[in-house]
């Protein structure tokens, strides 16, 4: 019957329409709406508390967390949890870690990006594409994701180690130089003070496993000759003093003891 022909077709476009397509991820065709929602956040929020939710967020959802309780996430799953699509707002099963932590790291940039731009309050043509495809996105590690907050709160380097060995995050030398300029801010009004506690910072890190021979080596140079302000007597008669064979291996790590006897008046021998 041509009727029912007509009406079958209808409802198939009809069921086509509702449901939800799956879009590629950070595809930039989100709203800050919906970013807001991800985050947790409401509209007038500021970039310091987006970049504290943040913080929060991937100690919660990052998958180095998630590997590390593989038992409990996989009881969870069981139970179907639902969660708000980032682009739609339709509500779905939940994504699996790595899609979990880009949603919420996609957010994360779209809010700060808008920040940036002075679009803090959500405008009027913020629900349409963005101008510009954003590139695909890689998942920054959970130890990059902390160290960030030390970009404006150098303060805080005693907790975000502290969460560092935690979560048992790997250390790479650019997270290792920021933590070395946090300390060397936050000590700055007493002498040897950010030094002392990068060092013992390292050696914790290097004990833990945390830290490999690689970055040993990088934070040695950096504590040699990379210190802003350091003490010429606490470098050679601490610093060098926990130069080890392994790190003598590094020709950097020699060259950087080299200037520092160079630079001053005593000899290496």
């Amino acid at each position: 019957c041509p009727l029912m022909l007509r009406l079958g077709v209808a409802r198939c476009l009809a069921r086509s329409a509702l449901a939800p397509a799956r879009r590629p991820l950070c595809s930039g065709d989100f709203g800050l709406k919906n970013a807001f929602v991800t985050m947790q956040l409401h509209p007038g929020a500021t970039t310091k508390q987006i970049k504290a939710k943040f913080y929060e967020l991937a100690k919660a959802t990052h998958p180095d967390v998630q590997q590390g309780n593989s038992a409990k996430a996989a009881e969870t799953s069981s139970a179907a949890p639902v969660f708000e699509r980032f682009d739609t707002g339709v509500i779905q099963a939940a994504l699996d870690p790595v899609e979990r932590f880009l949603e919420v790291q996609a957010a994360y940039e779209r809010l700060m990006e808008a920040a940036e731009n002075g679009g803090g309050v959500l405008q009027a043509g913020s629900r349409g594409r963005r101008k510009e495809t954003a590139p695909k996105m890689r998942a920054k590690t959970l130890g990059e994701v902390l160290v960030e907050r030390l970009v404006e709160e150098p303060e805080a380097v005693e907790t975000v180690w502290a969460d560092i060995v935690a979560q048992g995050c790997g250390v790479s030398v650019p997270m290792i130089e920021r933590l070395f300029k946090a300390h060397a801010y936050h000590g700055r009004a007493e002498t040897n003070k950010g030094m002392s506690a990068g060092l013992q910072m390292l050696l914790q890190g290097v004990e833990l496993k945390l830290i490999s021979q690689t970055t040993r080596s990088a934070a040695m140079v950096h504590l040699l000759t990379g210190w802003k302000n350091a003490n010429e007597d606490y470098v050679v008669n601490v610093i060098i003093e926990h130069v080890t064979d392994e790190d003598r291996e590094d020709a950097t790590v020699m060259a950087a003891i080299g200037a520092v006897f160079c630079a001053g008046t005593r000899s290496p021998y």
